[in-house]
């Protein structure tokens, strides 16, 4: 009967203790209880027996009660609308009961509710459907040349690491397979990704490869759908690299401001963002739709710029300097470290893909 807990809208939780029941030595409890959350055991317990949180004065120190639950709650609740952002209050909540783990009585019950919160399972309650996997696929290449498979993974849930895509392929002389199926965790850079194939050996004739992706949940898809009993093959040709080494002139070419033969350049690097920007400098050899990603050494994507095929800023074929601030997509200003920048360089017929690193020196 507290309040504001009992009020039409709120979400009312309970305290459990270290050993994982309810601490019915100060928890709130009764028919209004929704959830349960950790919140320390109380009494005299050892500090590890409580919850470590933060508080006045910068410092830290552990703590029982239901002030110590209700947060996971609360952070487990804007964690759900940061990962999808179109839930309403009511998909929250169907999350939350839904996935937690049944502690007392079966189903809803007065001192846990629906039971303690489960993180994982709330996260993936909503995620009902598999990535879906797009592809161009790539019908043939030269064997002088490693070969550049290129793929798009889209998930419900969103995030910075998933979902993960695994490229399968094997090596075939006269479609007779050479090898067993190899594996390769691909590239992520947003909703691409990337992975080389390498071919050392001049018999092969071709190479078979399917993708796999996996969501948090886990959600499993491949492409193609029926894979691998179905899969893209790619046929090497001898021939095709000498038609390639004539073409390589219309090519696309992603060089620095030093002409073909240098690399793309950021500068100042390293930098102070409180007192100068840096620059991301690289010339195109042709039109080219283009992105920019920089990421933590962690692989939180921080900053993203994106300039259509032709855009005059970014995408033409000419010498380009964008500009980064040394802030992320929010306006903050990143840390002291390293941070690796992507740049994706994409035609019609050609992909680049471009890395170096920036260092943040306040």
């Amino acid at each position: 009967n507290f309040v504001p807990a009992s009020y039409e809208g709120v979400i009312a939780v309970s305290s459990i203790g270290h050993t994982g029941v309810f601490a019915d030595n100060y928890s709130n409890f009764g028919d209004r209880i929704d959830i349960a959350a950790p919140g320390g055991t109380g009494g005299n317990v050892p500090a590890s027996h409580n919850i470590y949180s933060t508080i006045p004065d910068s410092t830290y120190a552990s703590y029982p009660g239901t002030s110590m639950a209700a947060p996971h709650i609360a952070g487990m609740a804007g964690l759900l609308m940061s990962t999808y952002p179109d839930i309403t209050s009511s998909d929250v909540k169907k999350a939350l009961f839904n996935s937690a783990t049944d502690l007392g009585d079966s189903e809803k019950d007065p001192l846990y509710g629906h039971g303690m919160i489960h993180v994982k399972h709330a996260l993936t309650y909503l995620d009902t459907e598999g990535p879906v996997i797009d592809h161009d696929h790539l019908t043939q290449a030269s064997k002088a040349n490693d070969i550049l498979i290129t793929a798009t993974a889209i998930d419900a849930m969103k995030s910075s690491s998933l979902p993960i895509v695994t490229l399968f392929y094997r090596y075939t002389i006269d479609n007779v397979p050479i090898s067993l199926w190899h594996t390769a965790t691909m590239t992520k850079l947003g909703d691409d990704y990337s992975y080389t194939i390498s071919n050392s050996d001049d018999a092969v004739t071709a190479i078979d490869y399917y993708f796999q992706a996996i969501d948090l949940k886990p959600n499993e898809t491949h492409l193609p759908v029926s894979a691998p009993k179905e899969f893209y093959t790619i046929m090497l040709n001898t021939e095709l690299g000498s038609l390639q080494s004539i073409s390589d002139i219309n090519s696309l070419k992603v060089f620095g401001p030093l002409g073909e033969q240098s690399a793309m350049l950021t500068g100042p690097n390293p930098f102070n963002p409180a007192i100068e920007s840096t620059y991301i400098q690289y010339e195109l050899s042709q039109d080219a739709d283009i992105n920019l990603y920089i990421y933590s050494i962690s692989g939180e994507s921080l900053w993203h710029r994106h300039f259509s095929s032709g855009d005059p800023q970014g995408g033409t074929a000419s010498f380009h300097s964008i500009e980064w601030s040394g802030r992320n997509d929010f306006g903050e200003v990143v840390a002291n470290g390293p941070y690796i920048l992507y740049l994706i360089a994409r035609t019609d017929s050609d992909t680049k893909i471009i890395k170096t690193k920036i260092l943040v020196l306040k």
